[in-house]
């Protein structure tokens, strides 16, 4: 008994079975390839906010420990202001901190969103302006609530930025400021209800 099958019939389907097989693993190939290129850039975006965070989190130490230093060699000079002895070496040394505060304040300018630098400018300007004043012996307190006040709000602008658990740094009532963010004695402190 002949067999009624056309010969290119078992050809066809053999050289499709082929292209299927080859098909299915070149497909595979370029599913697994694309899911190892997203892979890779996850892992690169997440690789890009850990340095960015680290950046930032290292420009605000700095920042942070350049202002205490500047700012305490600004009491310190006060102080000898106030004992009227010779402020030759604290200017020297003001001079030299204030240069490596900006520094960190440029730093930080470049890393922080706007907020963070919105206080950061402030309290450079402020630790600016009571050196001025120090300088021109019309510095009245060095340490006062209205540094106090901008420096709790940096902190907080910053631990907002880095997600650092566990609340913001208490600030004390409102009070009126002046133009360099000092309490303005003139005015009195707003009451709770009025």
């Amino acid at each position: 008994m002949a067999s009624t099958t056309p010969l290119w019939l078992p050809l066809v389907t053999a050289i499709a079975g082929i292209i299927g097989t080859l098909g299915a693993a070149i497909f595979t190939q370029v599913w697994a390839g694309r899911r190892e290129d997203q892979r890779r850039r996850q892992d690169k975006a997440r690789e890009d906010r850990y340095r960015s965070y680290s950046e930032r989190q290292s420009a605000y130490q700095d920042m942070l420990h350049s202002f205490h230093r500047w700012n305490d060699e600004i009491v310190v000079g006060w102080r000898f202001q106030q004992a009227d002895d010779d402020l030759t070496e604290i200017m020297e040394n003001l001079a030299s901190l204030e240069r490596e505060c900006y520094r960190s304040f440029e730093r930080v300018t470049l890393l922080a969103p706007p907020e963070v630098v919105h206080y950061v400018s402030r309290l450079a300007r402020l630790a600016a302006s009571k050196q001025a004043r120090l300088l021109d012996g019309s510095l009245d307190d060095p340490d006062d609530e209205g540094t106090q006040n901008i420096w709790r709000l940096a902190l907080n602008a910053m631990r907002i930025d880095l997600g650092v658990p566990g609340g913001l740094i208490g600030l004390p009532p409102r009070q009126p400021t002046g133009p360099d963010g000092a309490v303005d004695s003139t005015s009195k402190p707003q009451q709770a209800g009025s």
